[in-house]
């Protein structure tokens, strides 16, 4: 603690924010992110944990009802190897789904990554997959 104070709390306290500042910067691994996200017809809650060699999820979709057809969680990541995509949970039209922690392997280095959610669209008297704005991830 004496070289700490020595130091004056300015430089503590950039000492401190670098070090916050670094695991999110160094290429995703190990960060984890609460994130939510819509489509036309849902909501996503959860937390995105990416990994090395695997990205984790958890949390709730819940679809509205409005429009016919059931909703999805994606979640795609580029890597060293190439590209990976993986449709994490689904629910069913109106319905709420809460699901545990579930993972994406991957080889290679993380390189980015995002997480978009999907839905059915009520278009005419048919519907149309539309997916709501992706978020970055790691």
């Amino acid at each position: 603690m004496n070289v700490l104070k020595g130091l004056g709390v300015s430089t503590v306290a950039a000492a401190a924010a670098f070090a916050l500042a670094v695991p999110a910067a160094a290429s995703g691994a190990g960060v984890q992110r609460a994130i939510s996200l819509s489509s036309a017809d849902a909501t996503y809650s959860g937390s995105i944990v990416v990994g090395s060699g695997k990205v984790k999820a958890n949390g709730t979709i819940r679809d509205t009802g409005f429009h016919r057809g059931a909703s999805e969680l994606w979640i795609s990541v580029t890597t060293t190897e190439g590209p990976f995509n993986s449709a994490f949970a689904t629910v069913s039209n109106g319905k709420s789904y809460t699901f545990a922690t579930r993972e994406l392997t991957y080889p290679g280095t993380f390189v980015r990554g995002k997480a978009t959610l999907c839905s059915w669209k009520n278009s005419g008297s048919s519907s149309v997959w539309s997916c709501g704005s992706p978020k970055s991830i790691g």
